[in-house]
C-alpha cells in the first residue's frame, strides 16, 4: 500500500474506497487534497464504460432475436387466428362424433412477412442509432455523465436493494438510474419513427396519396409518436423502479415488458383512430 492510500486511512473521507487505478481508460477522476500535509491521493470510482458499438448489432445472436422478434409480432398473430380455427373445427367433430375435418388453408401471410420485414429493418435502424449516441456519449462527455447513460439498470438495481432503503426512497432511485439509462434507446425509437413518418408523407406526396400527404396528418402521427415514446419511457422506468422492490434481479425485464406492453398497447388503442382520420 502508498503512503498516499495508508493516509487516506485516516484522513476525512476515509470511508470512501481508495484504490489503484485498475481502468486504462481516460484518466478524469478528481484530485483531492489531503488535509495532512498536503498529501495529494486521487478518488478512483471504477466506471465500466465499455460502450458496446455498432458492430454488436450485426451480432448473429442480436440478428436471431430482432429476426424472432419480428416474426412474433406480425405473423404470430395472423397463425393464431388459424390455429383457433382448426381447434374449434376439431372440437366441433368430436362432439358429433365425427372424424377430424380437413386443415383449413393457411392464411395469406403477404402482409404480415412484408410488416415483420419492415420491423425488422426500423429495430436495426434503432439499435444502429443507439450504439452510435453511446460511442459518441462516450467520446464527448465526461466519465461520469457517459457512466450514467451507460449503466447496467440491473446490477444497479441489486446494489441498492442491498442498502435496504425504504419503499418510496428505492423505487425513485432505480426510476431515475433506468430513466438515464434508457434515455438514448427511447430517443433512438423516436428519430427513426419520426424518419419514417416524413419518409410515408413525401412518398404519399410523390404519388398523389390525398390522405397521408396532409401535413395534419404528419403533426397527428408526430403527436401519437412522441407521446407513445414518452410515456412508454416513463411508464417503463417506474414499473422498473416499483419491481426492483420485490425482485431487483428481473425488474428490468418485468418494467420494460409490461409497460411497454401495457402502455404501448394502450395508447395506440387510445390515439391511433384519432392520429390515423
Amino acid at each position: 500500500m502508498s503512503l498516499d492510500n495508508f493516509c487516506s486511512l485516516f484522513t476525512i473521507g476515509a470511508a470512501a474506497t481508495y484504490c489503484e487505478p485498475a481502468y486504462g481508460g481516460r484518466d478524469l477522476s478528481p484530485v483531492i487534497t489531503s488535509p495532512l500535509g498536503g498529501l495529494t491521493r486521487r478518488k478512483y470510482k471504477h466506471w465500466t464504460l465499455e460502450p458496446k458499438g455498432v458492430k454488436s448489432v450485426f451480432s448473429y445472436q442480436n440478428l436471431a432475436l430482432t429476426v424472432a422478434r419480428g416474426c412474433l409480432i406480425n405473423i404470430s398473430p395472423v397463425m393464431d387466428g388459424w390455429f383457433r380455427e382448426v381447434i374449434e373445427q376439431e372440437r366441433r367433430a368430436e362432439e358429433r362424433n365425427q372424424p377430424a375435418p380437413e386443415l383449413p388453408p393457411l392464411p395469406d401471410l403477404g402482409a404480415a412477412k412484408t410488416a415483420a420485414y419492415n420491423g425488422v429493418i426500423r429495430d436495426l435502424n434503432v439499435q444502429i442509432l443507439r450504439r452510435w449516441l453511446e460511442e459518441e456519449c462516450f467520446a464527448g462527455l465526461g466519465a461520469r455523465a457517459a457512466w450514467k447513460l451507460l449503466k447496467d439498470v440491473k446490477e444497479s438495481a441489486v446494489r441498492k436493494a442491498r442498502r435496504g432503503l425504504p419503499f418510496l426512497e428505492l423505487s425513485s432511485r432505480v426510476f431515475t438510474t433506468a430513466l438515464r439509462a434508457n434515455a438514448l434507446g427511447y430517443v433512438a425509437e423516436a428519430a427513426v419513427s419520426q424518419v419514417v413518418l416524413l419518409f410515408r408523407c413525401w412518398r404519399a406526396r410523390q404519388r398523389g396519396a390525398p390522405k397521408e400527404a396532409e401535413l395534419s396528418w404528419l403533426g397527428r402521427q408526430t403527436v401519437l409518436n412522441l407521446a407513445g415514446v414518452s410515456l412508454r419511457c416513463v411508464g417503463s422506468c417506474a414499473l422498473i423502479g416499483a419491481c426492483a422492490n420485490a425482485e431487483p434481479r428481473i425488474c428490468v425485464a418485468a418494467g420494460i415488458v409490461v409497460g411497454d406492453l401495457v402502455i404501448g398497447t394502450g395508447l395506440v388503442l387510445l390515439l391511433a383512430p384519432w392520429a390515423d382520420r
